[in-house]
């Protein structure tokens, strides 16, 4: 496997698009182990870390991770958005071929840098708001796959961010119970190494997730 160098995303002139069919079939490939609890926690380090990378000039620098009493995670970040114009992939447009389709030299070797169509995939469900250049985008995924067309409406005013709500499949995960001490340690690390603040809001109350 190849590591993901966000530098040099898009240069080539080989892209080899990848569908999401083979990533449920072999998810320890892509996430990491399914059984012990660190593919689920690297779902939600790989929707952070998309965050944290540059996009049109620009990376978040300040992330809020939500654990809901659903079992379900939500990441929302200040960065650039993700764009509605055409992408290159098959006509989608930049937030669909993101969410459903990678090209070979994305699949990671450090399973907390998985793509975010990677986590799609992996999810029961999957939603995602996106804000970018005065519109805002939406999507909803059952296993990966969309329920329904894009949705575009205006922004008000000038926000921009993403917000990814997710639950991890119970066909792939054993363990689906968030560890906040685990992702904590992780988070405070990632802001050292980036200086973005990154929270982190056990919403589960006494219930498991």
């Amino acid at each position: 496997m190849t590591t993901i160098d966000p530098q040099s995303f898009g240069a080539g002139p080989i892209r080899i698009f990848l569908g999401l069919g083979g990533v449920r079939v072999r998810p320890r490939m892509y996430i990491g182990d399914t059984q012990d609890g660190t593919g689920l926690h690297n779902m939600v380090l790989a929707v952070v870390n998309a965050a944290l990378r540059e996009r049109a000039g620009r990376r978040a620098e300040r992330i809020a991770v939500t654990l809901s009493a659903d079992g379900s995670c939500t990441v929302s970040d200040d960065g650039p958005g993700l764009s509605g114009e055409p992408d290159g992939r098959g006509g989608l447009r930049e937030i669909e071929a993101v969410m459903t389709q990678f090209v070979e030299r994305e699949i990671a070797s450090n399973a907390e840098q998985a793509a975010l169509c990677v986590v799609n995939a992996l999810s029961h469900w999957l939603r995602i708001e996106t804000r970018s250049l005065g519109k805002v985008y939406d999507l909803e995924f059952r296993h990966g796959v969309p329920l329904s067309p894009l949705g575009v409406r205006d922004a008000e005013g000038d926000h921009r961010g993403t917000d990814i709500s997710f639950r991890p499949s119970a066909d792939i995960f054993a363990e689906r119970i968030f560890d906040v001490a685990r992702l904590g340690d992780r988070f405070d690390a990632l802001s050292r190494q980036t200086g973005a603040q990154i929270s982190l809001i056990d919403a589960r109350g006494t219930r498991d997730a």
